[in-house]
C-alpha cells in the first residue's frame, strides 16, 4: 500500500476576501498529511483585523 500525497499542496496556504489575499497576522499552522504524519503546508491564520476585513467584503457582496 502506498502512502503518497495525492495532490501537491502550495507551501504556504493564506486567507482570501474581497478578491484579495487576507495578509494573515496570526500565527503560522502547520499542515500535516496524516498517512504519514509529513508536514505538507502553512496555514497563515488570520488575525482579528484580516477577519474584520473579510466579514466587510461579505457583507458587501450580499447587499449588492
Amino acid at each position: 500500500m502506498s502512502f503518497e500525497l495525492p495532490i501537491v499542496p502550495p507551501a504556504r496556504v493564506t486567507g482570501w476576501a474581497g478578491g484579495a489575499p487576507s495578509g494573515g497576522g496570526g500565527p503560522d499552522l502547520p499542515v500535516f498529511y496524516p498517512a504519514t504524519g509529513a508536514q505538507v503546508s502553512i496555514l497563515v491564520e488570520d488575525d482579528a483585523t484580516a477577519v474584520d476585513r473579510a466579514v466587510q467584503a461579505a457583507r458587501r457582496a450580499f447587499d449588492r
